[in-house]
């Protein structure tokens, strides 16, 4: 943070000196009134990194600045009205931060936990042996494997295919999708993992079926093609299409569609791509509050799906959507996911079709993928 004081002979003329010094983006600490004019604390380059407590016990001090003249006042007024502004975005971003860091802390404990090594079964019963070897070949973490195995040998009556689908299903977590109006729904995930599509299948739904008031909101700023797919999607169904090339717009689409549901389309990007994933987090933080999904392909390798929650994390995610089942080949991630991560599965996509192709999350049926040798 940079600090400057400035003194001039009437508040006008001070702000003047300011914004020629520190730029449109300067803060005003404090101001006293002079025998010969006015003194203003000033500062620019606030990062949210620093300690917050510190940052708001500085703004706080305009407060106690001394009465100023009336026509100064409604300056004054505007000013404080901005310093508010600035605490809540500053709590805001403080509060998520830390919600990122715990996640951080979880996704560091898991990757720990799938590096141990292998599970030996070495003299399985011939009755056990074909449910171990499906599980291991449709790449179920071998923790998992482990405790599905116990749990089959522990049964003496229910044959061993029934007794795995049961316990399977019941490690698998899956939630009901309830968008609240006002409460952006951000779809992020790779590219090529269907967020455009899936997110025309939910409005679809929603609109059509549930007849909810819906709005698209695209804040992908470098895919042309894939806003106006969306937009092509907006007008077929008929909803309100907006773009936010930056923060500020964001947050005042977010504003005026306050009674709608607001599903929002973000940019595919690499994992590894932190300087669009900071792009996103500076979209979301001017928001109070949003949904958060990650979309991930059926069958993407655990391992590497661990890697993409956390470069696509801006807070830890309210729920995941799994795609392309149509083109899976393995069906062990879902349990993989819900073994380790306290985040549930939402909705499964099984192809391109709108809104056909898309169902609510079932922790039995998909179980039972994992088992049946055809799909």
């Amino acid at each position: 943070m940079k600090i400057r004081k400035f003194k001039g002979n009437s508040i006008r003329e001070v702000m003047l000196k300011i914004k020629e010094t520190l730029g449109e983006d300067a803060i005003i600490l404090s101001t006293k009134r002079l025998d010969s004019g006015v003194e203003v604390l000033a500062a620019t380059d606030i990062s949210i990194d620093e300690e917050p407590r510190k940052k708001i016990d500085l703004i706080e001090a305009v407060k106690e600045a001394p009465p100023e003249p009336e026509e100064e006042k409604g300056q004054i007024d505007r000013l404080l009205v901005e310093i508010e502004e600035l605490k809540k975005i500053i709590y805001r971003q403080v509060e998520r931060q830390k919600e990122l860091d715990e996640l951080k802390k979880e996704i560091a404990a898991v990757k720990s936990l799938i590096q141990g090594v292998s599970i030996p079964f070495a003299g399985l019963d011939e009755e056990l042996l074909p449910v171990y070897n499906r599980l291991k070949e449709m790449e179920l973490d071998d923790k998992v494997i482990g405790f599905v195995m116990s749990k089959v040998a522990e049964e003496e009556l229910l044959p061993p295919r029934a007794v795995c689908e049961e316990v399977l299903s019941k490690i698998i977590k899956t939630a009901s999708f309830a968008p609240k109006e006002g409460v952006p729904v951000i779809f992020s995930g790779p590219p090529g993992v269907g967020k455009t599509t899936t997110l025309a299948k939910l409005a679809s739904i929603l609109k059509l079926f549930e007849g909810k008031r819906v709005s698209v909101v695209s804040i992908d700023t470098y895919r042309i093609g894939a806003v106006d797919q969306l937009k092509t999607y907006a007008d077929i169904l008929g909803l309100d299409f907006y773009t936010a090339d930056t923060p500020e717009e964001f947050e005042k689409v977010v504003e005026v569609l306050k009674d709608n549901i607001i599903l929002v389309d973000t940019a595919g990007r690499s994992h590894k791509d932190t300087v669009r994933l900071e792009e996103m987090m500076a979209f979301v933080g001017r928001v109070e509050d949003y949904v958060l999904l990650i979309l991930l392909p059926y069958n993407l390798r655990f391992k590497e799906a661990v890697k993409v929650v956390e470069g696509f994390s801006t807070k830890k995610p309210d729920g995941f959507i799994l795609t392309k089942l149509d083109e899976a080949e393995v069906y062990g991630l879902p349990v993989n996911l819900s073994w380790y991560m306290d985040v549930p599965i939402l909705f499964v996509t099984t192809g391109q079709r709108v809104p056909e192709d898309i169902e609510e999350a079932d922790a039995r049926r998909m179980a039972s993928y994992i088992l049946e040798e055809s799909q």
